[in-house]
């Protein structure tokens, strides 16, 4: 049996059973009692946006801890801890956020990345700085705690100082982020 006959024997067999079922015991649609439960839903929670306006958020990610802080509706700025303990690699970033999208769960945004690094590894140390254009969601499971990502290009340069030589090093690299937001 090829898999249209197949397809179309499983329909006919699901269609026929639902008859077969219901008129057993003598039961119709019409005579099976069915209660009516009326229920009041509160959907003022339906309409309204996502607004971080004057809100704090605490922000745990791959590798990195941080801070938000809503100024308006449209604009939230976060301060970063980014770290690698294994390889000794560290930063501080800021980060500006413009939100494009909202609704009552979802928020969409742009936004810009700055900061600095050290690293010390491979027995090689430096320092450098790097800056990032990104793009990412914010989904909020309930109204004071979220999951986000977002992606984009970074651009870093890093310099390093060996054997009585300077070493400057930079690219670009694309860097995702992914993160639990909780928000006070």
């Amino acid at each position: 049996m090829n898999k249209t006959k197949l397809s179309f024997f499983i329909l006919i067999v699901i269609l026929f059973s639902h008859s077969i079922f219901a008129t057993q015991n003598n039961i119709t649609p019409q005579n099976i009692p069915v209660p009516v439960v009326l229920q009041k839903i509160d959907n003022t929670t339906l309409n309204t946006n996502i607004d971080l306006t004057n809100k704090f958020g605490i922000c745990v990610g791959y590798e990195y801890l941080s801070v938000k802080y809503g100024f308006s509706p449209d604009i939230t700025f976060e301060l970063r801890g980014s770290f690698a303990i294994s390889d000794k690699i560290y930063a501080v970033s800021g980060r500006e956020y413009t939100n494009l999208y909202k609704n009552s769960f979802l928020l969409g945004y742009i936004g810009l990345e700055g900061g600095w690094t050290t690293f010390n590894t491979y027995g090689i140390s430096g320092s450098g700085a790097y800056g990032m254009l990104f793009v990412g969601s914010e989904y909020f499971i309930t109204k004071h705690f979220s999951i986000g990502a977002d992606i984009g290009p970074q651009y870093i340069v890093v310099g390093t100082h060996h054997n009585n030589a300077d070493f400057l090093s930079g690219g670009v690299e694309w860097v995702y982020n992914i993160n639990l937001s909780f928000y006070l």
